[in-house]
Formats: structure tokens, C-alpha cells, sequence
């Protein structure tokens, strides 16, 4: 059965119905080929899992598409692509649904130019193009699309005119690929004429306009950066008379307003100035390739004031603003008070469209360098100080203000001393105690009904100790989001913070009605003022996993805040938490998690046994019982261990399985289960001074709180008095506000303020019949020692 959609140039939803055998979570992993010229059709081959039977394609490319062949078993699904002719250049989004929810999402690369392949990606059996003589001949203009494997080089043979103008650019970084491309353009004598990499404005691409000095043939060559084996490995060799800028400014502005902004450098004589409406710009009359990303944000912007001196910078307020000559530097001024908190943030290199590699350096009102960011951690481990060299791509910095500094200057400079166009900037002071950035690792949320899915997030710290809670707004009806927990810092202070991961769960009554939807994420912390933090949750339209060691994912930047759901069919097994949902443990205790697993379609089976996953990376908490459990399991338990030095805090845990169904593997999920790590009583310090007569009896109080769990008899001591004075120990077996320990002073007592402690010390009960020591830190009082006359 065929079926023909005709779209609209703004967006498509194409749609190919066959019949409905069960699958797994559909995924992408091939769309062949990756662009097409517009105004042509091209056979578009989509290969992955979960492709079989029906399927959806939402499509952003303009035109239509027709289903050619429903048998994905038979090299993946095609369709015939008619792009329309009037499309404008650029990278548009493709995904498919089925009923088990919506796959990753893939960029398919419009242009204006002729599209051919690389010969040697057709077929295992085509000869290879790794040499000079065996290079592929090309003709411009033309874009080629091919793939790169390890130790691969594509060289291609293309001759030119003298004088003739040509840009060779790759596009790969910008739509997906794991490739880090390096372009080497060599002339017809021989001599290598350029080798760029990471140029300026294409995010990781590589890019070089020339004019040819002599007529000839020149040698084109693409390949990876460290000729890695990557599984999403191909690239578009675009060469042609294509004009390009390579600098934007400003990067962004504000989400909803306009604004005009200056393109500049690469085939441009001279500046042009176009309006910002969206995410991108691209240059006037559909000239160039793909679009440049703009930044959108919710605060005021403003461009760089033209100024000599330092500029006023406004709280909450972002400048926008550019290292115009080498070795510039822009300086700003803060008027602040002495103990407020501040955090100074950067945006350079987030969108690859800016040279600048971001110095942040603060100092005094004096010229006293108070710290910096960027290029390395302050000499000296300030604790007033928190740095944060790269956070997800630029400097940021958090200090609280020193004593007797009333003002701040803030410079901003590239590291290496450059200066140009193309050197572009954005600054935010926030008066506020520390800040963090929380990114959402998937790009979709596929609900099933009557069971749940996970999803992760990534936390990045800037100078923010506390525990965040990720907040998802705009849930369909029948849906609920559980867990969102990442925990605080531990550690002690230090100049960095590592980044932390938290997952969300999201659950769907069985009669929740199959839908798509959009929801909003927030994470939310409370600084230590008592002010609340919220801040909209990054997420990316593409995440592609680079192989390799410490090699980041590819992140296409997506709607910040904002992310599509789809409700979908039920799972074929799930896993039932059977001892509560809620837990809290008093440090030292255990606890039995025990659960169930239940299939709801014959045939199915487990792959691995289930698991507990998100438990903090902190000591003294242990997970037992993984070794007794098999896949397949109906019934079972793990013990949670804690350890007086398990530190207080709130995390959630999931239990997590593999199972196999008519050869599709499915993720299965429980219910989060919060977890609050706990301490059992908690002991106050006297609220002033204690005023001691010499010679007299008096009374060292404070507050004293339980909890319901911790049931232990608590012995309070006063310990370091000075000589002549003497508490009794208090014994405390239930549960009063406050406690008073009993003292007198002898008559020859020193007179004068002494420091001492009231130390607690009791015991845990319970664990093995063994009474294991349970003591908390000793809390302070002054001893205001007085004699008559």
C-alpha cells in the first residue's frame, strides 16, 4: 500500500500506515542521503530500529514525501522526497513515530547546488578515493555526500579557471555527524594551499574560499580530525561560488523582540545588516548555505555602550559586546556592597559562531585581582571564590563581595590576545549566591501508558552547592513526573564543581489518551539567602554520541525550557515497587527495596536482571543484592546499606530492565523511589552568651529535635569548660524541644569568656542486634564567666 501526502512549505506531517506489529522505541541511526538540491526528489532511505509496520514521519523539509516500500527488514524504509523548489537553504528536522512513541531526530541538509555521493560509500566494492590518482573527479558547483571510516581521506579532484572564486565548506558538526572534519585544499603544482579546521562561524565544520591562481586541477581533501570509527559518520562536501559570513554581532537577543544585526568577514566585501526574528540568520535573498544560530534569552539585552572608561553593568542584564582590535580588552564596573553574592556569566563559544576564547578576570575598586575564569583556577583557593573554567562552553564566576570592596571591575578578553569581527561576546552579572545550569541528555519523552520512562539530566555548578529539583510543567492529563532530585555537593569547598545527574520519571495511567504534547522544564534550588533559583532547562534537537575517549556528545542547541512528549502504546512488561515509594532512612540504617515484574504479552522475555540505577556517586551507601538476582525474576529484593558518614540528602532511585519481545528489546522502568538520607536528632546551640556567676549554679539550653525513626536515648556532655566548672550529663529518651544541662561554677573560677562545647553521643539500634555508635557534631556556647565586685 502506498500512501501520498502533499505539505505546505512551512512544515510537514507525512504519514505511511501499514499494519501494526509490536516494536521498540523507533530510533534513527541512517538517513540516506543526508541533503538534497531544492526543486529536485531524491529516494530518502530511513535505517534504525523500530521501523517496522506503522509509521509517521514528521518531516520540517518543504515538499512531500511518498512511501515507496513498508518493509523495513529490507534495507530500511523508503520514500521519494520532492523538496520544494522555493526551500530555502538550510538544516531541517526529521523524526518518525510509531505506536511505542517518537525517535531521535535527524537533520537533512537543503541546498541550491547540484548533489551527487561519494563513489566510494555506494558500495564496499567501489574503489577507494584515498589517494591523489584515485581521486574522484568533480565538477562545481556541487555538493558530494559521502562517509568517512577511521583512517579514511576522501579526495576529490576538481578543476578550476584562473581566478575563478570557489568555497570548498563541509557540513557535518552542524547537522548531527560525530565526524570533526579538517578540509586540505591542495593547488596544481602540488603545494598545499589550506588546511582549515573549527573555522570561524560553522561550529566544528571546516571551511576556505579561494581563487584560483592558475588553471588546473586541484585535490580536495575531507577527513576526520583524529581519524576516528564513528558510527554516525557522514559529511556533505559543499564546493561552489557559495557566499558566506563567518562573524555574527551581536549572538543574540532577547526571545520575541527583533533586532538588526551585523554579518560580516568570510565572501562579504563588506558588512551587511539584516533583522533577527527567530533562532537564526541567514543572509539577505537565500544567498549562502546553512543558517547562523542566534541566541534567545528572557532578560534584557543591551549592545556594548561605546565608551572608554568602564561601563555601568546593570544587574540581570545581558551586554552584548565585541573585541574589535587584538589584545582589547573591555572593561565594566559593578557597585557593589561588601557580603553580597555575584555571578558573572559569559556566552562566546556556545553556538560556535564566535573566535573568542572568553578571559573573565574581576578585581577591586583598587585594581586587586579578586579572581578570574577561563584560563585557569585563582593561585590562591579563595573561599570567597568559585570558578567555573568551562561551563558547558564559556567562563563563568561567583564571589562574594570581600570586606571593604564597594566596586567591581570586570574585564573581558580573549585569551590569546585576538581581536576582530569575529570575536564576539555576551555578559550577565546576577546578583545572586552562585547559579547552575541543568541540560536535558534526551531530546523526546515517550510515555507509555501503564508503565513509565526515564529520562536524564546533566547539572553543570557554578558556584551553586545545593541540592536542585527539575520541575516539569504542562503535563498531559493522565501523565505525573516523579524524582527530579540531584543532590547537593559534597566535599568541601574547592575552585570547582563537578557536574552532577538526576533523572525525572514520567508515569501514564492506563487510559491517558495518546497524544503529542510539549512540555516545560524548570530546576528550581534555594540559594543560601533563602532566594529561590529557577532556571529553564537546556535541551538540544540532536545529541549524537562521539566514540572515543573523553569525547563529548555532538549537542544541536534546542527551544530552552521545551521539550515534545508522546504518550504511547503500554509497555509489554513493567516493575512494581512493593515497599513504598517515599523512604526515609536515619544515617546507619538499611532498608529492603523489594519489587515485583509482571509481562502483559505472551512470549515476552527478560534480557537482564533488574537494577537499581541514579544512586549518588557518595560514599558509605551501598547497594547489596545484585549477585542473587536473575534475569526473568519475578520476585526479589535489594538491601540499601547507609553508613553514619552517608551524608543528609534527597536523591531517587529506579529500578531498571531489558526485555525482549518479537525480537524488539524494550526499556522497562519503576516508579521513582525518593529516597531522603536523614540525620536522627539534631541538637541547638544556646542563642547567646551563657552568663556564669563564679560561685553559683546555672543552666546551658538549647533546642532539641527527633526524628519519629530514631528511637535511641541521647546523652548530651559539656565538654572543654574551664577549670572550677562542672556539668552533669543529661539522658534524654523522649522527645522535648529543648534540653538544659545542669552546671555550677566553684568560687575561684577565672573570670572571662571561654569557648566550649555541648557534645551528643547515642547509638543506632536495630542493625544485626548490634548497637552501633551514633554521634553528631558537637555544637558551640560561650561561657560568659563574671565575679562579684
Amino acid at each position: 500500500m502506498t500512501l501520498r501526502i502533499r505539505t505546505n512549505l512551512a512544515a510537514a506531517c507525512l504519514a505511511a500506515l501499514v499494519a501494526v506489529p509490536l516494536a521498540a522505541t523507533p530510533r534513527i541511526t541512517s538517513v540516506s542521503p543526508p541533503g538534497g538540491q531544492r526543486g529536485t526528489a531524491v529516494q530518502l532511505v530511513l535505517e534504525g530500529s523500530g521501523l517496522s509496520g506503522r509509521l509517521r514521519v514528521h518531516s520540517e523539509v518543504p515538499g512531500s514525501l511518498t512511501e515507496l516500500t513498508a518493509d523495513a527488514d529490507s534495507g530500511g524504509r523508503h520514500f521519494l522526497l520532492e523538496i520544494g523548489a522555493a526551500a530555502p537553504p538550510g538544516a531541517y528536522r526529521i523524526a518518525v513515530e510509531t505506536d511505542h512513541g517518537v525517535s531521535n531526530a535527524w537533520l537533512f541538509s537543503v541546498s541550491d547546488l547540484p548533489e551527487i555521493r561519494e563513489k566510494e560509500s555506494l558500495s564496499a566494492r567501489a574503489p577507494r578515493n584515498d589517494s591523489g590518482e584515485a581521486a574522484q573527479v568533480i565538477a562545481v558547483p556541487v555538493v558530494v555526500s559521502g562517509t568517512l571510516t577511521s583512517a579514511d581521506r576522501d579526495r576529490f579532484r576538481v578543476g578550476l579557471e584562473a581566478g575563478q572564486r570557489v568555497t570548498f565548506e563541509v557540513e557535518a558538526r552542524r547537522l548531527g555527524s560525530a565526524v570533526d572534519p579538517v578540509l586540505a585544499v591542495s593547488g596544481p603544482d602540488g603545494r598545499l594551499i589550506g588546511r582549515p579546521d573549527d573555522s570561524p562561524g560553522v561550529g566544528g565544520d571546516a571551511r576556505i574560499s579561494l581563487e584560483a591562481a592558475a588553471s588546473g586541477d586541484y585535490l580536495v581533501e575531507v577527513r576526520d580530525s583524529r581519524f576516528s570509527d564513528q558510527s554516525r559518520n557522514f559529511y556533505r562536501l559543499v564546493a561552489g561560488p557559495v557566499e558566506y559570513a563567518e562573524a555574527i554581532f551581536p549572538l543574540g537577543w532577547k526571545s520575541g523582540e527583533s533586532v538588526e544585526v551585523e554579518l560580516s568577514g568570510g565572501t562579504l566585501a563588506q558588512p551587511e545588516r539584516v533583522v533577527a526574528e527567530g533562532e537564526e540568520v541567514r543572509l539577505p535573498d537565500g544567498r549562502g548555505g546553512l543558517p547562523i544560530p542566534f541566541l534567545r534569552s528572557d532578560d534584557p539585552e543591551i549592545l556594548e555602550p561605546e565608551a572608554e572608561a568602564a561601563r555601568l553593568l546593570s544587574p540581570s542584564t545581558v551586554v552584548n559586546g565585541r573585541i574589535e582590535q587584538p589584545g582589547e580588552v573591555d572593561s565594566y564596573r559593578i557597585d557593589v556592597k561588601e557580603g553580597e553574592q555575584w555571578l558573572l556569566e559569559t556566552q562566546a563559544a556556545v553556538l560556535g559562531t564566535s573566535q573568542l576564547y572568553t578571559l573573565l578576570t574581576v578585581s577591586d575598586q583598587n585594581g586587586t585581582k579578586l579572581g578570574s575564569a577561563g584560563d585557569q583556577p585563582p593561585e590562591e583557593l579563595l573561599s570567597n571564590i568559585s570558578v567555573r573554567s568551562e561551563a558547558f562552553g564559556d567562563p563563568a564566576l561567583g564571589l562574594t563581595v570581600p570586606e571593604g570592596v564597594s566596586g567591581l571591575r570586570v574585564d573581558v578578553e580573549d585569551l590569546l590576545g585576538r581581536g576582530g569581527p569575529g570575536y564576539s561576546y555576551r555578559l550577565v552579572a546576577r546578583r545572586q549566591p552562585g547559579d547552575f545550569i541543568v541540560r536535558l541528555d534526551d531530546t523526546h519523552v515517550n510515555i507509555p501508558r501503564g508503565g513509565a520512562t526515564s529520562v536524564s539530566f546533566t547539572m553543570d555548578r557554578r558556584g551553586f552547592d545545593g541540592p536542585v529539583r527539575i520541575i516539569a510543567e504542562n503535563l498531559p492529563p493522565g501523565v505525573t513526573a516523579e524524582g527530579g532530585n540531584i543532590p547537593a555537593e559534597f566535599g568541601g569547598m574547592t575552585t570547582q564543581r563537578q557536574s552532577l545527574n538526576g533523572r525525572l520519571m514520567f508515569a501514564a495511567t492506563e487510559d491517558a489518551e495518546s497524544a503529542r504534547s510539549q512540555l516545560s522544564l524548570y530546576a528550581e534550588g534555594t540559594a543560601v539567602d533563602g532566594s529561590a533559583i529557577r532556571r529553564p532547562v537546556l535541551t538540544s534537537r540532536v545529541v549524537t554520541s562521539v566514540a572515543g575517549t573523553r569525547q563529548r556528545p555532538v549537542r544541536l542547541r534546542g527551544p530552552t525550557g521545551r521539550v515534545d512528549a508522546t504518550v504511547t502504546v503500554p509497555p509489554p512488561a513493567t516493575i512494581e515497587v512493593l515497599s513504598g515509594h517515599q523512604l526515609r532512612l536515619i544515617q546507619g540504617q538499611q532498608h529492603v527495596i523489594k519489587w515485583a515484574f509482571h509481562t502483559h504479552q505472551p512470549g515476552v522475555r527478560a534480557v537482564d536482571p533488574i537494577r537499581l540505577i541514579n544512586g549518588p556517586a557518595v560514599a558509605n551507601l551501598r547497594i547489596l543484592g545484585d549477585a542473587k538476582i536473575k534475569a526473568g525474576d519475578k520476585l526479589s529484593s535489594l538491601d540499601m546499606n547507609t553508613t553514619m558518614g552517608t551524608p543528609a540528602m534527597r536523591f531517587d532511585l529506579v529500578l531498571q530492565g531489558r526485555v525482549r519481545h518479537e525480537g524488539a528489546v524494550h526499556q522497562i522502568y519503576s516508579r521513582a523511589i525518593a529516597v531522603d538520607i536523614v540525620q536522627g536528632y539534631e541538637v541547638g546551640a544556646p542563642t547567646g552568651p551563657v552568663s556564669v556567676q563564679a560561685g553559683g549554679e546555672f543552666q546551658i539550653s538549647g533546642s532539641f529535635a527527633r526524628r519519629a525513626e530514631f528511637d535511641s536515648e541521647v546523652v548530651l556532655e559539656a565538654a572543654n569548660l574551664p577549670a572550677g566548672v562542672s556539668c552533669r550529663p543529661l539522658t534524654i529518651g523522649d522527645s522535648p524541644e529543648t534540653y538544659s544541662l545542669s552546671c555550677e561554677a566553684e568560687d575561684a573560677v577565672e573570670s572571662g569568656d571561654h569557648l566550649i562545647e555541648v557534645v551528643p553521643r547515642s547509638v543506632l539500634a536495630g542493625r544485626d542486634k548490634e548497637a552501633v555508635p551514633y554521634n553528631i557534631s558537637p555544637v558551640e556556647a560561650v561561657l560568659a564567666i563574671s565575679r562579684e565586685g
